[in-house]
């Protein structure tokens, strides 16, 4: 009995004990967990419990990644590996970090789970970011408080990611599998300095308190060609910082190598984002006031439009170049743009919605803290199909296609056309208006048509391109040998664009005319060749090149081997040859002109030539690798001021370029250059500099070190000009430039301040008001920062503008203009048609424009403008319908009509007819449509003009008894202007001769022979099909 109850009391102390065995060993005994914590059993119950529910429906303003702040507490430190049945292994519960130096170890990691969800996101999901990532799959952060670095808990549930972030060094990434083996355990950390964000205003004073959020780069070009797990390598880091009161945010943990950067401010400032921001360097952000815009889109009953949008865009001297920001239209109609920058001349807002025409409104020049009061009506669009066709009628497959209301701000969305070079056009485009339409095949632009959307109806049009060719296939022949091709591309000349295809496939449509070939071969080698693409053929290219040996001698390579690399002319890689030693070696080229490159470790080390290597061979002797020599530069205006964030090119003579950005400080480098002649290359930012690309020989002689220079880039410095005497009423300015005008404000103090540049070529001011229109400037010279703007005295004519029946012009717009370009600003007459007219002293420069009651413009030279009284014009204006049609008499529609001595232009319609009111009809119009020769009239003459395709070549054959004459061919009609028919050519037989580039209709053929003519003909070229005469002794 003793022994019975003995036996109890030790099972029954034992009980705790296994208990606690049971628990410590297993993992499985409920321990009490803070509420906000899950225990570990239900953690393994429901691993996906840390996951965000509902992802559909989760706000992604609410994505931060949880923080759990006592992981160390739910992850056992005494744990080893061991075994956890099911073949299931435990992992060590951290990782080893090392670094050089001294950390403070005060920093975070962040880990990702690699789940189902996310791996699919990222293959099919370029536009990856970090918010999205948080709703995929579970993320853990947790402190760094040493070296080591403790694991997520769902660390041994598969692959994860992890990226250790450590002030002082590199934040770095990597993936791992469990179990994790020994040796990617332990983490190096690499020294970095800060990457330091400065936010600035337009006056360059730093602003405080404005956050900064900091980014994987997102930049890169390739991304979207990147396997999974580098794209979340790219998009794995966001962090965000405020500015202190410098105005200076640091991230003292940056990723290697360039970052992304966005700022805002709030609602004071506009946001703006650094696309490439680099540390140990201060990048600079200029942040502008922002104005904001409210009000209501609707369709034309007033009714909210669904999916509806708006769109803030930045008017450049490109157009519409820079996007800032869209804004969903609500349910109830309206929209409210908090936050647009004013940091640009000029902004278009653009109203659409799918099946809508675009609607648009312009802020000339945007104020800072104004909001826009903006309505929009949304019409529905014009329903139009094309099918393109190619000069031999062939459709013209694989094109894109835009829109343009006016050949610069280009409508959203681009179309491709089928293999049927079919495409539904644009839904955004109005009913009843004219359009042109951009044909593109990849980076070349192939053409640009006119086309007319009808008021009603379905438009169904086919539209020929005979600017374009196509190689049906290419051939290089090394010697006798054939060679085998992996990819051709094509160089128009003068373009510097190429366009790539797979060498055993038909090449896409392509410009045609003079170019280069580049073809790259299956083995490696790349070779360039000169030829000419003619339209429409489907031609075979067959390029053949012979080849010569190269010889010489390199020295012993040291730690790597050798290798020798081959270019062309143009840069083409003409062959590879690596893993080379001590010794003589001979290679293979085609001969012509080349140029080598000697490397080592995939760097360039000395470059010779060029040569020209003939049949024979080339005996170069020994290539040995010269002192290399660091290049650093400066860039300053011409007050010696630094030009910051100016991009530098290095361009050399075997090819290849290299690129950075002017520091703070306007300082440059490029390392480890071989000796040599080089371009660099300043481009600089157009918003600032309005100058084009400056550029500068380079001499690099080769000696060890450094070579140092500095560049005075005067173009664009800012110019401040005064009006004098001191304006009593309000200006504004103006700047000409060779292909545009640009607004300028002047202050109240009658200052103009601007960018000016070597072309800046006429500058001024004007005054309006209705009944006022002065005009000063200064012109044929760039403004210095001395110029003055003489607004006093000005020659005045004080006029009242009648119209035809001796009534007045009453407030009709006018402009004035210089040299021909009319100024882009506008004045009005006043409601009794009177004008004070005042222009500078030279008249002779200067005309006058008024517009009509039917809208056409009116022209006189200010010189020919009585100094007061009545001004009537010669005739009344007339009213004419023209018509285009083609030489068989059939209508042309949408055909360009301008005017070349007005500023007038119009389109035909599908009838062919386009209505104009001409003040003077005996000024020359101009008719113009691709596909067609141009054609120039007097419309007092007549109101029918005919456009006429090009012919067919004419081949002519001369029977022998005629021979030997010359040939020429004489139009029997008249284009309006002066045009050369191109003389014969020699055709492939003798006594054959060829001529193409004519316009199709009546010649006359006429052979001579010693001056006299023996021979006349007339003959009808036609454009259908090829045109052929014999020409026999009579």
């Amino acid at each position: 009995m003793d022994k019975n109850k003995a036996k109890v009391l030790l099972l029954f102390l034992a009980i705790p004990f296994l208990v606690f065995l049971i628990w410590k060993v297993l993992g499985i005994f409920p321990i009490q967990a803070q509420p906000e914590q899950q225990t570990q059993l239900e953690k393994e119950q429901n691993p996906n419990s840390n996951r965000n529910p509902n992802v559909a429906e989760s706000d992604p303003s609410e994505t931060n990644p949880p923080k759990l702040d006592s992981q160390r507490e739910l992850i056992s430190e005494e744990s080893l590996p061991v075994d956890a049945g099911n073949g299931r292994q435990r992992l060590l519960p951290s990782l080893s970090l090392s670094a050089p130096g001294s950390p403070t170890w005060a920093g975070k990691a962040r880990f990702i789970a690699i789940s189902p969800e996310l791996v699919e996101a990222l293959e099919n999901e370029i536009a990856m970011t970090y918010a999205l990532i948080q709703t995929l799959t579970e993320i853990s952060e947790v402190e760094v408080q040493g070296p080591e670095l403790p694991l997520p808990e769902f660390h041994d549930q598969g692959e994860f990611f992890g990226v250790w972030m450590v002030p002082g060094y590199y934040a770095q990434g990597q993936f791992w599998k469990t179990p994790i083996p020994e040796q990617e355990q332990q983490i190096r950390l690499k020294p970095a300095e800060p990457l330091v964000v400065k936010a600035v205003n337009a006056k360059g004073e730093p602003i405080p308190g404005v956050s900064v959020k900091f980014w994987n780069y997102a930049n890169d070009p390739n991304y979207a060609s990147l396997p999974w797990r580098e794209r979340l390598e790219r998009k794995y880091f966001e962090e965000t910082l405020e500015t202190g009161t410098d105005g200076l945010a640091s991230l003292t943990y940056p990723l290697e190598g360039p970052m992304t950067v966005g700022v805002e401010a709030g609602s004071v400032y506009a946001p703006s984002l650094l696309l490439e921001a680099k540390p140990g360097q201060e990048n600079v952000m200029v942040l502008y006031p922002a104005c904001s815009a409210r009000g209501r889109v609707v369709d034309p009953d007033g009714n909210y439009v669904p999916n509806s949008w708006v769109s803030f865009m930045a008017r450049t001297r490109q157009g519409q170049a820079r996007g800032m920001g869209d804004y969903p239209v609500q349910s109830n109609g309206e929209y409210h743009a908090e936050s647009v920058s004013t940091g640009a001349d000029g902004i278009m807002a653009i109203a659409f919605a799918q099946g809508y025409a675009l609607s648009m409104q312009a802020i000339p020049r945007p104020e800072a803290g104004r909001e826009y009061a903006m309505d929009f009506v949304l019409h529905p669009g014009g329903e139009s199909r094309f099918q393109l066709l190619g000069p031999n009628e062939e459709p013209m497959a694989g094109l894109l296609v835009q829109f343009s209301a006016s050949g610069r701000d280009w409508v959203p969305g681009a179309f491709q056309s089928d293999p049927q070079g079919r495409f539904q056009g644009s839904t955004f485009l109005a009913r009843g208006k004219s359009y042109w339409m951009k044909i593109q095949s990849g980076p070349f632009l192939l053409d640009t048509q006119a086309i007319q959307i009808p008021e009603s109806g379905f438009l169904e049009q086919t539209l020929r391109c005979d600017s374009a060719g196509y190689w049906n296939q290419v051939e290089l022949w090394l010697g006798t040998e054939p060679q085998a091709l992996a990819e051709c591309a094509w160089i128009p000349d003068g373009s510097g664009k190429r366009l790539s295809w797979v060498a055993d496939q038909r090449s896409p449509w392509l410009p045609v005319g003079q170019g280069f070939l580049h073809l790259k071969t299956e083995a490696g080698p790349s070779f360039s060749a000169s030829t000419a693409l003619r339209p429409g053929d489907n031609q075979t290219a067959v390029i053949k090149l012979t080849t010569a040996k190269v010889r010489a001698m390199l020295p012993a390579p040291g730690a790597s081997p050798w290798e020798v690399h081959g270019f062309d002319a143009r840069g083409g890689v003409l062959g590879q040859f690596k893993d080379l030693g001590e010794g003589e070696h001979h290679w293979s080229l085609p001969t012509g002109k080349i140029r080598l490159a000697l490397m080592q470790g995939g760097e360039t080390l000395a470059s010779f030539g060029p040569y020209r290597l003939a049949s024979e061979g080339l005996d170069l002797g020994l290539l040995s690798p010269a002192p290399s020599t660091d290049l650093r530069g400066r860039l300053v205006d011409g007050e010696g001021h630094p030009w910051r964030d100016l991009t530098v090119q290095l361009s050399g003579e075997a090819g290849g370029l290299r690129q950075t950005h002017s520091q703070a400080d306007g300082s440059f480098q490029f390392t480890r250059l071989a000796p040599g002649d080089y371009e660099l290359q300043v481009l600089p930012f157009t918003q600032l500099l309005q100058a084009p690309d400056l550029r500068f020989p380079i001499l690099i002689e080769g000696a060890e070190g450094s070579q140092e220079l500095e560049l005075t880039i005067r173009a664009g410095e800012t110019v401040e000009v005064q009006l004098q005497p001191r304006p009593s009423q309000a200006w504004s300015g103006w700047l000409r430039r060779p292909q545009h005008w640009e607004s300028v404000q002047v202050s109240t103090s009658g200052k103009l301040q601007f960018h000016a540049g070597t072309d800046a070529l006429w500058y001024g001011a004007v005054a309006r008001k209705p009944g006022e229109f002065y005009l000063a400037g200064q012109f044929g010279a760039p403004p210095t920062q001395e110029a003055q703007i003489q607004i006093s005295p000005l020659n005045h004519r004080r006029l009242r503008f009648l119209q035809a029946d001796g009534s007045p012009q009453e407030q009709a717009r006018c402009w004035i203009s210089l040299d021909r370009y009319r100024l882009p600003v506008a004045g009005q007459l006043d409601h009794n048609g009177r004008l004070d007219l005042a222009v500078p002293k030279d008249e002779s420069r200067y005309g006058f424009w008024l517009e009509s009651e039917s809208g056409s413009l009116h022209y006189v030279a200010v010189a020919d403008l009585p100094k007061e009284g009545d001004w009537q014009w010669p005739q009344s204006p007339v009213a004419m319908q023209l018509q285009i049609q083609d030489l068989q008499g059939q209508p042309l529609p949408a055909v360009m009509i301008r005017s070349l001595q007005e500023p007038l232009w119009g389109m035909t319609d599908q009838n062919g007819n386009s209505s104009w009111t001409l003040v003077q009809p005996n000024r020359p119009l101009r008719a113009m449509k691709a596909g067609y020769w141009p054609v120039q009239w007097l419309p007092r003459e007549t109101s029918t003009a005919t456009l006429r395709r090009p012919a067919k070549p004419l081949l002519v054959e001369i029977h022998p008894q005629l021979a030997p004459v010359d040939l020429r061919l004489q139009a029997e009609f008249d284009l309006g202007y002066s045009w050369q028919v191109p003389e014969f050519q020699s055709a492939d037989r003798p006594r054959h001769f060829r001529l193409q580039g004519v316009p199709e209709g009546a010649y006359r053929l006429i052979a001579s022979r010693d001056g006299e003519v023996v021979l006349e003909r007339p003959l009808d070229l036609s454009a259908e099909e090829t045109n052929s005469v014999r020409l026999a002794k009579p």
